[in-house]
């Protein structure tokens, strides 16, 4: 029973079983390095260069063209309140001197 093992006994099943997880750690880590290499070793297909570059240009043409069209609506709505205020201002200043 576990109630039946010594400190000492505990503290060795525990360097065991701390041992046996770093050695299997150590494994999965020295299999995936050998892994990523042998896919790093692969040459990659120029298409699939070409196809990543293409949408990556586009995107950031799509991306852009939308930042375009939103700071053209912005610049739009500004000149529009700015024309509105200058208008009421003349029409404020016309009615003061007129007298209205």
């Amino acid at each position: 029973m576990a109630e039946d093992l010594s400190i000492e006994e505990v503290e060795a099943e525990i360097d065991r079983i701390l041992s046996e997880a770093k050695r299997l750690a150590d494994r999965i880590i020295e299999e995936a390095k050998r892994r990523a290499e042998e896919i790093l070793a692969r040459p990659l297909p120029m298409n699939v260069l070409m196809r990543d570059y293409e949408e990556a240009l586009a995107k950031a043409r799509r991306e852009a063209e939308e930042m375009l069209r939103r700071a053209e609506e912005e610049a739009k709505r500004i000149e529009d309140a700015a024309k509105k205020k200058l208008r009421d201002a003349v029409e404020l200043i016309i009615k003061a001197v007129s007298g209205v």
